[in-house]
């Protein structure tokens, strides 16, 4: 009952967003309501994730998350910053994860060849999450990096990037100084005007991030692989309903799947999927 009072929630919400997110006039009665939408700069988004998995590692079930950002068109400046919020919220009872709030400002690079990259800053805090060991609920840390994508052909496209991950003692184990890398491939059509298809499978490797996040001494290595399959549908003005699922892959020896987080080790492998919905403004 819980998910589905959610899930009424969550559409009613779109709905009321939807209707005050601008003027736009009737489409066709075969076109999707999208036509003559003002162009926005800001996005809400909310949504419900069966399973909360950061890094190739699950560490909550039945989340719900938000987040809002904004993207500044600031005269003289050659690049538009990007300021954002998200916040999620662990439901379950068992794994009791707490809360988790993350503040991000990232900035689009010039186009080269095709090739779209972005820089990328996040502060990431833990007011409320249970942590293994006593005295390390609030821990904190931060990233910079930079994500890079480009389009092959046909709809498929290439993605990959880099992050450094930095801060203070986070859960007893000394200052965090790691990094952490992915690559993965990505397929979009439009299966109608109004409903879409977007396909991804990616790898990542890790350079003692879960050392440094007191996962144990883990080292360097695989981290984990994923696939995941969402159908993006146009339901109003920039307001878009996404549902998805996916698999969460950590063979014998990857780095993710020796990590005890909250559920223990080998828990990492998981089929898991939910639903968001995003309203530009």
């Amino acid at each position: 009952m819980k998910i589905k009072a959610l899930l009424a929630t969550l559409i009613g919400a779109v709905a009321i967003n939807g209707a005050t997110a601008g003027e736009w006039c009737p489409p066709a009665p075969d076109k999707c309501p999208v036509e003559c939408c003002p162009e926005t700069a800001g996005s809400l988004s909310f949504g419900y994730d069966t399973d909360y998995i950061w890094k190739g590692v699950r560490f909550a079930r039945d989340f719900i998350w938000a987040d809002v950002n904004y993207t500044f068109d600031i005269p003289c400046l050659p690049v538009s910053p990007t300021i954002g919020v998200w916040h999620g919220t662990d439901l379950s009872s068992t794994i009791n994860y707490g809360d988790e709030t993350n503040l991000y400002a990232g900035v689009a690079l010039p186009e080269v060849m095709g090739l779209e990259a972005e820089l990328l800053y996040t502060m990431y805090l833990f007011p409320t999450t249970r942590q293994p060991s006593p005295g390390t609920v609030g821990d904190s840390f931060h990233s910079i990096g930079i994500s890079a994508s480009k389009e092959l052909f046909c709809g498929v496209s290439a993605e990959f990037g880099s992050e450094y991950y930095f801060g203070g003692d986070v859960a007893g184990a000394g200052d965090l100084s790691a990094w952490y890398h992915h690559a993965g491939l990505g397929y979009t059509m439009d299966v109608t005007d109004c409903i879409g298809v977007e396909l991804s499978a990616g790898v990542a490797y890790s350079d003692g991030l879960w050392s440094g996040l007191g996962g144990g001494n883990v080292g360097s290595g695989w981290n984990h692989y994923y696939v995941k399959a969402g159908v993006p549908i146009t339901i109003g003005c920039n307001a878009t309903l996404t549902p998805y699922v996916g698999y969460n892959g950590t063979p014998d020896g990857w780095k993710a799947g020796n990590v005890n987080a909250i559920q223990g080790a080998n828990s990492q492998d998981a089929f898991h999927g939910g639903v968001s919905i995003s309203v530009g403004f």
